[in-house]
């Protein structure tokens, strides 16, 4: 029950960010906040059927595509934000190929799921939680920036777990599991927000 609560207090936290983002965004107009933007709907839709249906919806075939946008978007945003609209345009595409493949796969069968899921997580990762390092030490941007890192760090911790009671190898006891996931997607969720929203690199003015 508890678990319950805490997943859909970051679907509430994850749907706030997201209006948050879409409202400043009516003014300035960034393309990135778009893509974060939709990276939290997608971190708001996941938590929230998690909430509702528990982590039984790990095996069913939609949650490995909508997973891998959590992190894709959000670093394509990042590479938006510090490098412009070429690079992301080159990154987003890439997202977009491995999804269509990660959605191939969990449909049809035939390639290993780990293949694409790999692809997307992997450099979304290194990006989440390399360049908000990077910016702070060449103080491009607010310290406020690290909290990013600090959440790439918990997504990754997170996704391992995942991954492994989807493909039926869980590291941990899935008791274990079940107590750690929760209060960790909550603090992703939270560590996201504020280092986005808290940024005035990347505030919306």
């Amino acid at each position: 029950m508890l678990d319950q609560v805490l997943y859909g207090i970051s679907a509430i936290v994850a749907l706030l960010s997201a209006c948050s983002i879409i409202i400043s965004n009516v003014k300035t107009r960034y393309v990135y906040s778009i893509l974060w933007f939709f990276s939290f709907i997608f971190l708001f839709v996941l938590t929230a059927l998690i909430s509702l249906k528990g982590l039984e919806i790990i095996g069913e075939s939609y949650v490995p595509p909508l997973a891998s946008f959590i992190p894709g978007l959000l670093a394509c945003g990042l590479v938006y934000a510090m490098f412009g609209q070429k690079w992301a345009r080159y990154y987003l595409t890439y997202i977009l190929l491995f999804f269509l493949l990660l959605v191939y796969a969990s449909a049809v069968g035939g390639i290993p799921l780990t293949f694409p899921i790999l692809f997307i997580h992997v450099p979304s990762g290194i990006i989440i939680f390399a360049f908000p390092i990077v910016a702070v030490v060449l103080r491009k941007s607010d310290f406020t920036a690290l909290f990013l890192s600090i959440g790439s760090l918990l997504i990754g911790i997170g996704g391992l777990a995942l991954a492994t009671i989807r493909f039926g190898n869980p590291l941990l006891s899935l008791d274990l599991l079940t107590k750690i996931l929760a209060p960790l997607f909550l603090e992703i969720t939270i560590f996201f927000t504020v280092g986005i929203l808290a940024t005035k690199k990347w505030r919306w003015k």
